[in-house]
């Protein structure tokens, strides 16, 4: 009796500090016609209905998903929808907001977000949408799709620890739809496509690196670094490593090309061949689209496209594809291979990767510039590196008598127009940087990696 006794009493301890599973919200929203700006026509409309697919089929339902396409006009407006929609969220919940709009940056330096119907429009400070969605009970995480969206990281405080933030890019860079040469609009934004993909909409969640059938945020964010290219997506957040997002659980219909394996990223220009391969679920046509990146961005509109056709005598299994460029025919150093399948002339986005060309001599070796800062409220840590090549880097955290813990691995360096760029990774500093911590940064080009140690401290306002 009195070890049955322990034993209930081990087990009610455990419970108690088991973490208690709270309620799961959903709010998207998008402005898609304005009054000023470019319409974002029903491609903004196409995010919703995919996120809504996605978190429907992850179990998030009834009055606890909703959506709001292009009805929103003022942050009134906005204000009223999201304390209404998340009125009921307690200290256990995870409430989440995503916004598809315009996003602007203003001459001095601020960055807004354009509210609009069509018809009334209103320029919506993002300090004062991080003050509203941190007002609310429990976790917040704030999903921003729109160009610069990075920016309004820097308008965060210390005061707001449970919101979380995910932006589909930084705050040089635009947020991009599908577009181009053999590929019309009226699809969505390739953030929405591989957020959707990360949480199982096309199969198993490719985001659940580590197999346990939860997809955190960390671990979302760490999987867009690689699969979208065309941005950089940017995170802060105290908890990206614990806080669970909802995936598909079921069995979802399985995209017709899988498991993608890509070679070197880094490419001689005097042997620029591309191989990789992929799994054939179904007998498709595949369209192979390249788009470079010139001094003015990303050249969509002058991507070169081959379509494959469909075999149907093609047995599912696996391929491998290789194709030998032209360098010379290169304007800029960076491109994206995007990997498409085409059933009844419907496209779907199986893949897409980052790829650099780099000069063949070692005197044009990498020339690294690097700085970093642990942000000031403690969410991550800011890396900014510049560099002649392109490189591949990887970061790892050390602290005394203890092993080193991976916190990037293998990432191409997006392009941008300073020839530097930031890359912002999220974790708890506690945790991964201790007192007397170092990081290691590795950086790879052509001729193999190099090391560097740099201390980091907290970087003040």
């Amino acid at each position: 009796m009195r070890r049955f006794a322990f034993l209930c009493t081990v087990l009610l301890l455990l419970l108690l500090q088991a973490p208690v599973l709270g309620q799961t919200r959903v709010l998207l929203t998008s402005c898609r016609e304005f009054a000023s700006y470019p319409s974002l026509g029903y491609e903004a409309s196409g995010n919703l209905q995919f996120l809504a697919s996605v978190f429907s089929a992850s179990g998030v339902t009834g009055d606890s998903l909703d959506v709001e396409d292009g009805t929103l006009s003022s942050f009134d407006a906005l204000s009223a929808v999201t304390l209404s929609f998340f009125s009921g969220a307690q200290v256990d919940d995870l409430s989440v907001f995503y916004l598809c709009t315009h996003g602007v940056l203003s001459e001095d330096g601020g960055y807004q977000l354009i509210l609009s119907d069509g018809a009334e429009e209103e320029a919506v400070s993002a300090g004062a949408l991080l003050r509203l969605l941190a007002s609310l009970p429990g976790q917040t995480l704030l999903i921003l799709d729109a160009c610069h969206s990075g920016a309004v990281l820097s308008y965060l405080t210390e005061d707001q620890p449970s919101l979380s933030v995910l932006t589909s890019s930084s705050s040089s860079e635009a947020a991009w739809y599908y577009l181009g040469e053999g590929v019309q609009s009226g699809a969505l934004s390739y953030f929405a496509s591989s957020f959707c993909t990360a949480l199982g909409l096309y199969g198993p969640a490719e985001a659940d690196r580590n197999g346990d059938r939860k997809v955190t945020l960390d671990e979302v964010y760490h999987q867009l670094l690689h699969a979208l290219p065309s941005s950089t997506v940017q995170i802060s957040s105290n908890c990206a490593d614990t806080l669970v997002l909802p995936s598909v659980k079921g069995a979802a219909p399985l995209c017709p090309l899988t498991d993608f394996s890509y070679g070197q990223q880094l490419l001689a220009r005097d042997a620029c061949t591309l191989s990789f391969s992929f799994t054939l679920r179904r007998p498709v046509s595949i369209l192979y689209r390249l788009i470079e990146y010139t001094d003015r961005g990303w050249d969509w509109a002058g991507a070169f496209s081959v379509r494959e056709p469909s075999d149907p005598a093609l047995q599912p299994g696996r391929m491998t594809r290789s194709f030998s460029l032209d360098a010379d025919a290169l304007i800029g150093d960076y491109f994206i291979l995007q990997v498409f399948s085409v059933e009844e002339d419907a496209l779907l986005l199986c893949s897409e990767k980052l790829f650099a060309l780099c000069s063949n001599s070692p005197d044009n070796r990498a020339g690294l510039s690097l700085s970093g800062a642990i942000s000031p409220e403690g969410r991550g840590l800011a890396l900014r590196l510049s560099a002649r090549q392109p490189v591949l880097c990887s970061v790892f955290s050390r602290s005394l008598m203890q092993e080193e813990v991976p916190l990037l691995t293998g990432y191409l360096y997006r392009p941008s127009a300073d020839g530097a760029n930031t890359l912002s990774l999220s974790f708890p500093p506690r945790r991964f940087l201790p007192p007397g911590s170092v990081l290691r940064i590795e950086v790879e080009d052509l001729w193999g990696a190099s090391s560097y140690e740099v201390s980091l401290t907290t970087d003040t306002p």
